[in-house]
């Protein structure tokens, strides 16, 4: 589930949701958060995120149909493809450029 080094830094967080899962659930968010070597608040905040990122996409493919097409009168169904890519060399280098500029505010402007 990780998708950075282990140099990224520690978000800080401060919204709080409580949820209630049933046990099937719970115990696979632990089983994850095993696999991965997190805790278990930590990978659901990851898999709910990963739920967000998707259902942004859903919306966002539905600007994508012909707008002559209803979506409130057309069946449809969700497909959700998942795969590990590891980072292009472009990609490293934008997250590399986004650190040193994150990090020359810093160092220009102190923390926010």
């Amino acid at each position: 589930m990780q998708d950075r080094g282990m140099t990224e830094k520690k978000k800080s967080l401060s919204g709080v949701l409580n949820l209630r899962v049933d046990d099937a659930l719970s115990r696979e968010i632990d089983r994850i958060a095993g696999t991965e070597g997190v805790s278990a608040s930590e990978a659901a905040r990851q898999l709910i995120g990963y739920g967000v990122e998707v259902q942004r996409q859903v919306e966002s493919s539905y600007l994508r149909l012909p707008y002559t097409l209803d979506r409130e009168k057309t069946s449809g169904r969700v497909v959700i493809e998942a795969a590990w890519k590891p980072y292009t060399s472009r990609e490293l280098w934008e997250q590399r450029a986004e650190e040193e500029a994150a990090l020359s505010d810093f160092e220009e402007y102190g923390p926010s």
